[in-house]
């Protein structure tokens, strides 16, 4: 007969040998937005780490390469479901309540963010879209995982 104290030891070692399991995610590549805008089909599905300048207007949020030539839509995992975890702390709240509520005139920021997330490529008919508005949404788009930096120069 076993002993009575076997048991929750039993949950604490399947607990524990559960922990890596857990917490194993896919690593973050860095890319700058010219390559995910020039090779978005090497990007897709993967956790990307971009910076950029944050760009707010009525048609989204967007965060532009650093000479500002190429953006790609942001998405927030409350709109867009994702399985990946999402780490939702001070930044993270900071930089969705501030992308909603301060828009300048021009659409244009001084605010420069450093973020991870899941790069997707919308496809129609099995391709890659290349039209500039596909289903309602842009062809490419990173849904927001993580915001490492947010730099107000």
């Amino acid at each position: 007969m076993p002993h009575k104290r076997s048991a929750p030891i039993l949950a604490v070692i399947v607990l524990l040998a559960a922990i890596p399991t857990l917490s194993c995610h896919q690593a973050a590549v860095s890319a700058s937005i010219s390559d995910l805008k020039s090779y978005p089909l090497n990007y897709d599905g993967k956790i990307v780490r971009v910076s950029g300048w944050l760009t707010s207007e009525h048609l989204g949020v967007f965060v532009e390469s650093e000479n500002r030539q190429d953006a790609i839509r942001l998405r927030s995992p409350d709109v867009v479901a994702t399985r990946l975890p999402v780490q939702r702390d001070y930044l993270f709240d900071k930089f969705w309540k501030m992308v909603e509520t301060k828009i300048d005139d021009s659409g244009s920021r001084g605010i420069h963010v450093e973020l991870d997330g899941l790069f997707r490529v919308l496809k129609k008919d099995g391709k890659p879209a290349e039209e500039f508005f596909v289903f309602g949404q842009w062809p490419e788009e990173i849904i927001t995982l993580r915001i490492r930096k947010i730099i107000n120069k």
